[in-house]
C-alpha cells in the first residue's frame, strides 16, 4: 500500500470547552506523530505557553506515523481520521507520605470518586487511612511536593493481631464523603464498612490533631469470616452488587454488596468507636499486645455471609489479586499456583484457566474488557486476550 503523504482528521475531545478545536476536516502531513499533532492543536487554540497533548485512534494512544498507523490498518488515504486528544501526562514527579505505624500492605483510589483526592492505605498494624496529597499547581513543577496528610483513620476488625491484607474503597456519596471499604483481614475476615469523613473542629489544636488522626465516623459495618485462612484479595464489582474475596488457602467467596444501596442519611453506629486504637497509637509504633487492646469495630456490627463459594476448579495456593471483567460478568483472579482463572460472576463457574508459569501477583485491565496483565515475580509482565482464551 501506498503511504499516504497527506491524512484527513477530525480532532475531538472531552477536555473543557477552552481546550477544544473546532471538529472540521483538515488535511495534514502524513509524517506527523504524537508531537507534531500537539503542534497543530496548540497553534489552533493559540496557546502561550503550549501544552502537551497526547492522541487516540480507535482507543489506542498513536505511536506512529499517521501515514503508518494507516497503513498497519489498512486504510486509505481518503479515509478520515477521527483523533481524540488529551492532555499528556508530566514527567513523575516524587512526593513523600508520613511515615505509617507498619508495612503498607495495599493502596486503593476510591473508585467512582469525583469530587476527593485521597488516598487511602492499609497496614499490618490493623489499620486503614485516608491521606489527603498536597498537589503541586501547574506552575510548581521545580522539586517535591509536601508529605500526604493522613485525614481519617479507623480499624475494621476489633481481632487481636489483625492485619489488613488488601482494600478496596469506592465512594458512596460524593457531597458527605461517604467512602465504602472492603478490607481482607489475616483472620480470614472480609469486613465491609461504610465511613465518613471526621467531622472538623476548631477546637482541636494542630499538635494534637498531627500526633493523633482523627477518626474516620463509621456509618454501617458488617463482617463475615468463611474462609479458613487469611483473606488475600477483595474486589467490588462495577455496579456494586457483588463483593469477591481470596484467601492464602486458594478459596474464593462470592458476598453480596450489604450497601449496594449505600447509606443515605443513616446516622453514625458509634460516637465513640475508634477512640481506643486512636489513643494507642498516638505518637508510636504500637507493639503486638498494644494491638491486642485496641477496640475499634462496633460490637452491633453485622454478620455478613457468602452468597457462593467456589470449589470447583479452585487454586492450589494463596490468591494474590482479584478483577472483575466483561462488565461485572466475569471475575479474574490471579494465584501463587502460577495461574489466572476466569469465572463467571453469576454461576461461579470457570471460564477459562490461563497457565502462567511463574507465580501471578497482580492483574489490571486496560480499556478493553477482553484483555488482561499480570505481573510475577520475574519481573515479566503478561497480556492476556480473552477472546482466545489466554
Amino acid at each position: 500500500m501506498e503511504v499516504a503523504q497527506e491524512v484527513s482528521v477530525s480532532f475531538e475531545t472531552d477536555l473543557p470547552e477552552e481546550l477544544r478545536v473546532p471538529s472540521d476536516t483538515i488535511l495534514v502531513p502524513g509524517n506527523l506523530s504524537r508531537r507534531g499533532l500537539s503542534e497543530i492543536v496548540n497553534q489552533l487554540l493559540e496557546l502561550d505557553p503550549p501544552r502537551p497533548f497526547d492522541f487516540l485512534v480507535d482507543e489506542e494512544f498513536l505511536r506512529v506515523t499517521l501515514a503508518r498507523f494507516l497503513q498497519k490498518s489498512n486504510r486509505t488515504a481518503e479515509t478520515v481520521l477521527r483523533v481524540k486528544y488529551v492532555l499528556a501526562l508530566g514527567k513523575p514527579v516524587s512526593q513523600d507520605l508520613d511515615v505509617q505505624d507498619d508495612w503498607i500492605s495495599d493502596l486503593s483510589l476510591p473508585s467512582a470518586n469525583q469530587g476527593h483526592g485521597v488516598i487511602v492505605s492499609s497496614c499490618y498494624d490493623g489499620f486503614i487511612r485516608f491521606l489527603n496529597p498536597v498537589l503541586q499547581s501547574e506552575e510548581e513543577t521545580e522539586g517535591p511536593a509536601g508529605p500526604c496528610e493522613v485525614v481519617g483513620q479507623f480499624q475494621p476488625s476489633s481481632r487481636d493481631l489483625c492485619a489488613v491484607q488488601a482494600l478496596d474503597v469506592w465512594t458512596l456519596d460524593d457531597a458527605a464523603e461517604v467512602f465504602e471499604v472492603v478490607a481482607a483481614m489475616s483472620s480470614g475476615e472480609v469486613v465491609v464498612s461504610a465511613v465518613s469523613a471526621p467531622s472538623a473542629s476548631s477546637d482541636t489544636k494542630e499538635e494534637e490533631r498531627q500526633k493523633a488522626p482523627p477518626e474516620m465516623v463509621i456509618r454501617r459495618a458488617f463482617h463475615g469470616r468463611a474462609h479458613g485462612d487469611s483473606a488475600e484479595a477483595v474486589g467490588v464489582s462495577p455496579d456494586l452488587s457483588i463483593l469477591a474475596s481470596g484467601a492464602a488457602d486458594g478459596s474464593l467467596l462470592l458476598w453480596s454488596n450489604p450497601l449496594q444501596d449505600g447509606v443515605g442519611s443513616l446516622p453514625p453506629l458509634s460516637d465513640t468507636g475508634g477512640t481506643e486504637a486512636a489513643e494507642s497509637s498516638r505518637g508510636k509504633k504500637r507493639g503486638a499486645s498494644e494491638l491486642g487492646a485496641t477496640q475499634s469495630l462496633p460490637s452491633h456490627a453485622s454478620p455478613l455471609a457468602p452468597r457462593a463459594s467456589i470449589q470447583h476448579d479452585c487454586h492450589s495456593l494463596g490468591v494474590s489479586s482479584l478483577l472483575w471483567a466483561k462488565g461485572g460478568c466475569q471475575l479474574a483472579s490471579a494465584s501463587l499456583d502460577q495461574t489466572v482463572r476466569v469465572w463467571d460472576a453469576i454461576t461461579a463457574s470457570l471460564v477459562v484457566a490461563l497457565p502462567c508459569s511463574r507465580p501471578a501477583l497482580y492483574l489490571a485491565a486496560p480499556l478493553s474488557h477482553d484483555v488482561l496483565c499480570t505481573s510475577h515475580d520475574d519481573g515479566s509482565i503478561r497480556i492476556w486476550d480473552l477472546r482466545r482464551g489466554g
